[in-house]
């Protein structure tokens, strides 16, 4: 049916079955849709077969939509509903399976999500990744420091390379000697160094970060 064609229709009794190629819109006007009346728009094929689809009609399209859960573009507070929002797994870079998204062509990088920023829970000790690859790791340990002031403290998961930074502080400064700092770093420990001070049973505060 090349070109715009309009079908009328009125009281439907039976199915009604549109077959063959529609090279052309179709309108379909004045159609009473009852228990018994049907529209259907299929091909010859499911015309002969009897599995044509049926069109449903306005209650069931409203109760459809009411059900469903979608993603809607724009619309939403202080948002801008004219731009082109693109999500899609990341291909490369630090973090491979997240999904990234563009904004009218522009790189938002990653979305924040327990697969590419888990964590423990913040327990102690604790860490946190970050879609970027960065890894946080923080802890408030007791430790016993021995006759060479050094305590080794281990990290919850392996850096893959040796930590950017640790920064240890006194956590009982009641007990605590005055100078407490990190040294001899791997990628799954670090040791407290208490220069110049006596071995003994003492607290403290730290938070690495590294890759």
């Amino acid at each position: 049916m090349p070109g715009v064609n309009i079908v009328t229709l009125a009281n439907l009794g039976t199915d009604f079955d549109i077959g063959g190629e529609i090279q052309g819109a179709i309108n379909i006007v004045g159609a009473t849709r009852n228990v018994a009346g049907k529209v259907r728009i299929a091909t010859p094929a499911e015309v002969a077969a009897g599995t044509a689809g049926v069109v449903p009609d306005a209650a069931e399209m409203n109760a459809a939509i009411s059900s469903a859960k979608f993603v809607q573009l724009g619309g939403g507070l202080n948002q801008d509903g004219s731009k082109l929002i693109q999500l899609g797994k990341n291909t490369g870079g630090t973090a491979p399976n997240s999904v990234r998204a563009t904004v009218d062509g522009n790189d938002y990088g990653y979305l924040w999500s327990s697969n590419n920023a888990p964590n423990n829970g913040g327990a102690n000790p604790g860490y946190q990744k970050l879609p970027n690859g960065l890894i946080m790791q923080w802890g408030s340990s007791v430790v016993n420091i021995n006759s060479a002031s050094l305590a080794i403290i281990g990290f919850p998961i392996s850096f893959t390379a040796n930590p950017i930074s640790i920064v240890v502080s006194p956590g009982d400064i009641t007990s605590i000697p005055v100078t407490v700092a990190a040294a001899y770093t791997t990628t799954e420990s670090f040791d407290v160094c208490t220069p110049g001070q006596t071995s003994g049973v003492y607290r403290v505060n730290w938070i690495a970060f590294g890759y």
